[in-house]
């Protein structure tokens, strides 16, 4: 039982994470962005290119959270995790390759990104291979 509280609460942590920065680049990208030192104008297309991100992670941390309270989607929780963290980290990754270092808040959240990914995918393995087991 331990060992699904640790999950369990793993999963809170990063479902957590990803509902807060998802709300507030959906709701409020100006400000979120400036705390990166990231100076957006007003444009409308730029803000709902940024809004659209930032629900499509608010979705996935709800994701996240659920199975933090649904036994049966701890395997869905995690997977979504998975993708969603290496997913922004990966793509991070192509940005530095393309477009060079981006700020040192960036690459601080791309590391952030790799590790709760990594773990994220470790914890996976672990569920499937103990749904495949039990």
């Amino acid at each position: 039982m331990k060992k699904i509280n640790s999950i369990q609460f793993t999963l809170f942590l990063f479902g957590v994470i990803a509902v807060g920065i998802g709300f507030s680049v959906l709701f409020f990208p100006v400000q979120f962005e400036a705390s990166a030192d990231i100076v957006l104008e007003k444009d409308a297309s730029l803000l709902s290119e940024l809004r659209a991100f930032g629900g499509l992670i608010f979705v996935g941390g709800i994701v996240i959270l659920l199975g933090v309270f649904k036994q049966s989607l701890i395997l869905l929780s995690v997977g979504t995790s998975t993708i969603l963290y290496l997913t922004i980290a990966f793509s991070r990754l192509v940005g530095m390759v393309l477009d060079n270092m981006p700020s040192h808040t960036i690459v601080s959240a791309t590391i952030a990104e790799i590790v709760i990914g990594v773990i994220s995918m470790i914890i996976l393995l672990k569920v499937n291979s103990s749904k495949k087991v039990g």
